[in-house]
């Protein structure tokens, strides 16, 4: 299978660097699901280099020339949306359903960023409100694009999460390089094709498939990068603002999401919403049920309609119509969730099913 070329300054190109290759795989069966080129530090340099000519052609493209191209993108990102849904699945192991529902929104969240990006209002000030100013005087603000932006994405939503960061940056005039996650780059690279296909100017959008301590370090902390967008682990972010230097910085990290039942609450309401919110996506999502918090004189009640919920899940084939729960992400994830189970049990936890 021939590798996927990177895309650099929004055209697609041979790696320059490493000479290697991944394979990325299924989580449900190991089976090969396309191969990419990894990138490596000349890489990085080549779509810097490219992303400061195309932000300064981007930033003096008309907001409605821009609305054009993301409105086109949109357009493809619809007609497409099923084979991005196939994608998804086969990369990710999500559900053939949840991935479908993911794919379909994308679209829409690229329309939605394409109008705002021609509301990028201003602000006036009345400096005559200070002294030693009259209104001799005028003060106003002008929103301009950073110029460029570096969005590192997660695994767990390869669709939504690169369109979150990618879309609105393009929108209001940025160029922007994206690494994706290794394990699910393949939706990432279907989608900036849409923006390609669009009519997007050379320089703008570079999609860069590789090690995060390699490629990562090298984007964020370069001078010329002016905002990084990451969404990943505490740990990581943490790192980024540490060694990112003077830069805009959207950091979206761990969470801990718990869910509370009270005595007044409708119990098979929240059976319902823990049985979803626990288990959607493999509970791979930064707002997934992490606690559930039972006030002891329902905690009876809540597990006995709350075990028939979790029973009813089907897992299996992820691209079959009929699971309703995919795979983890990788074999690690699944043995340490296994001894998480294990250990809970071992500390007094009573396993119920499963």
């Amino acid at each position: 299978m021939a590798p996927v070329e990177l895309l650099i300054g929004s055209r697609w190109q041979a790696a320059r660097g490493t000479g290697q290759t991944r394979e990325i795989t299924s989580p449900f069966d190991g089976s090969t699901v396309g191969t990419v080129a990894l990138a490596g530090t000349e890489d990085v340099e080549a779509a810097l280099a490219a992303a400061e000519r195309g932000a300064a052609v981007w930033r003096r493209t008309p907001a409605h020339e821009r609305m054009r191209i993301l409105l086109r993108a949109a357009e493809l990102a619809d007609e497409r949306a099923p084979k991005t849904a196939q994608t998804i699945s086969a990369e990710s192991g999500k559900t053939i359903t949840e991935a479908t529902g993911e794919a379909s929104r994308s679209g829409d969240l690229i329309r939605l960023a394409a109008f705002e990006g021609t509301q990028l209002y201003g602000e006036t000030l009345p400096l005559d409100a200070n002294r030693g100013t009259g209104q001799d005087k005028i003060g106003f603000t002008l929103r301009q694009p950073c110029g460029i932006v570096v969005a590192i994405t997660p695994f767990n939503y390869p669709a939504l999460l690169v369109l979150h960061k990618l879309a609105p940056a393009l929108a209001a005039g940025n160029a922007v390089i994206l690494k994706p996650a290794t394990s699910t780059p393949l939706t990432a690279l279907e989608l900036a094709e849409c923006f390609v296909d669009a009519g997007l100017p050379e320089g703008v959008l570079s999609v860069l498939v590789g090690s995060g301590s390699v490629l990562g370090d090298a984007l964020v902390t370069d001078p010329r990068v002016r905002k990084i967008s990451f969404t990943g682990s505490t740990a990581t972010g943490e790192h980024i603002s540490r060694v990112a230097g003077v830069k805009k910085l959207s950091l979206e990290l761990g969470a801990s999401c718990p869910v509370v039942v009270l005595p007044d609450a409708d119990i098979e309401a929240a059976a319902s919403a823990v049985a979803l919110g626990g288990y959607v996506n493999a509970g791979q999502v930064c707002i997934s049920v992490q606690r559930v918090i039972t006030h002891p004189a329902v905690t009876g009640d809540f597990l006995d309609a709350l075990v028939p919920k979790v029973e009813a899940i089907r897992t299996g084939d992820p691209s079959s119509p009929d699971t309703t729960m995919g795979a983890l992400i990788t074999t690690a994830e699944a043995e340490r969730v296994e001894r998480a189970i294990a250990q809970a049990a071992v500390d007094g936890a009573r396993v119920l099913t499963g």
